[in-house]
């Protein structure tokens, strides 16, 4: 009877260690914190506009303008820069379409895109001690605290 007790309090405290981690997870996931809105801001070329940024589970997809005659470059420059993040997995940074929009009198023309990335399996753990520099430092703080506890790989 003891011994049967004594078991089921091991496995109660084991699902409760497994709901904690995954919490924790959670708390640590970069995809919808201002981590990624920093990224996304220290990485964007002064001549391109993002329209549109959204997260649908590991990938981001954007839409936005950038400026002619370069648009296509400056796009290209974009992208390479996603592919270094940490957040980012660098085979899985993507455009999808980029086309002209032609203007009429003196307006500059613009190219409009969509772009595709997907986050890295790891992207928490490899962006966390850069947390402070995006200016997320209120999920920086959290992160000290769950790794304290070790409730973080």
């Amino acid at each position: 009877m003891v011994q049967q007790r004594l078991t089921d309090l091991v496995e109660q405290m084991d699902a409760l260690r497994t709901r904690n981690r995954s919490i924790a997870a959670a708390m640590a996931d970069v995809r919808s914190s201002s981590a990624l809105v920093g990224e996304l801001t220290q990485l964007l070329p002064s001549e391109m506009v993002l329209e549109r940024f959204q997260v649908e589970g590991s990938r981001l997809s954007v839409d936005g303008t950038v400026l002619q005659p370069n648009g296509l470059r400056t796009i290209n420059a974009f992208l390479l820069q996603l592919a270094q993040s940490s957040l980012f997995d660098p085979k899985k940074v993507q455009l999808e379409k980029a086309e002209v929009n032609a203007t009429s009198g003196d307006l500059a023309s613009v190219m409009r895109f969509s772009l595709n990335a997907a986050f890295r399996g790891d992207a928490a753990v490899l962006t966390r001690p850069r947390l402070d520099l995006l200016g997320a430092s209120g999920l920086a703080t959290r992160m000290r605290f769950l790794e304290s506890e070790q409730l973080l790989p």
